[in-house]
């Protein structure tokens, strides 16, 4: 996949980079943190481009190491963010970008990827396993300290580019693996999944939704209703900037995969 095409595609999502966080339409901050921020916390260096983002160097150079990736990330790096997140949950209502798991595989890999879904599958999947825990944990411990919502978003994981065999196998197995790991953490929080990236899901009838009319027609505040409630949901099918609309659609429970 061309990177540039999918750095455009993620900057939907993405709030300047000269910032951490940025107000949502009065309702949320997004913290957005540096470039590559999953990549970081996994140890990856990265190299700034003009654009903004950053090049990671990838950490896995070759399929024999694919399966050393760690199943949580760097301590004191994910110390350091959580403890920024605390004190920005203090006085906002937190909203937190998140790459699913193929997508960061991607970002710290060799561009032999590609290859290796071919030669190597059980090597990535060993990979993808391993980042699944490692994102599950980073997200269960974001919502204890005061996110929430989590956007997950995985635009490295194209149907139209990976074929959907792969894409079943590599991208929305480990999906659904890290939406279940979220839900089962139980508590408040809210996990909002990219529109565009998590409805495949639906396709492959692994995942479910309902919809429900807002009265208010405010998208963001029956977001932030959902929270309030208590418990741990997700939802999906719109996109999470969205502004007005009469309909939230929130997966159902038990249903998915």
């Amino acid at each position: 996949m061309n990177p540039e095409l999918t750095r455009e595609a993620l900057s939907r999502f993405c709030s300047d980079e000269a910032k951490n966080a940025k107000e949502v339409g009065g309702l949320f901050y997004t913290y957005q943190g540096a470039p590559a921020l999953e990549a970081r916390l996994l140890g990856a260096d990265i190299t700034p481009t003009v654009s903004g983002f950053g090049d990671v160097i990838p950490l896995i150079n070759c399929h024999e190491e694919l399966n050393r990736l760690p199943c949580h990330f760097l301590e004191e790096k994910l110390k350091n963010l959580l403890d920024s997140l605390n004190v920005l949950a203090e006085a906002n209502n937190l909203w937190l970008n998140m790459m699913a798991p193929y997508s960061l595989l991607c970002d710290v890999c060799s561009p032999r990827l590609p290859l290796w879904l071919l030669r190597y599958p059980d090597e990535v999947e060993a990979a993808l396993l391993s980042l699944t825990e490692a994102l599950a944990d980073y997200g269960a411990k974001a919502f204890d300290h005061g996110v929430k919502v989590i956007s997950l978003c995985d635009m490295q994981a194209l149907p139209a580019v990976l074929g959907e065999k792969h894409h079943r196998r590599f991208a929305a197995k480990y999906q659904v693996l890290l939406l279940k790991s979220l839900l089962a953490e139980g508590g408040r929080g809210v996990v909002h999944v990219c529109p565009f990236t998590f409805s495949p899901l639906e396709t492959y009838s692994l995942a479910f939704y309902h919809g429900y009319p807002i009265p208010g027609k405010d998208y963001q505040a029956a977001v932030l209703e959902r929270y309030e409630r208590g418990r741990r949901v997700v939802v999906g099918r719109q996109c999470p900037h969205i502004k007005v609309t009469e309909t939230i659609y929130e997966m159902s429970e038990g249903v998915i995969g």
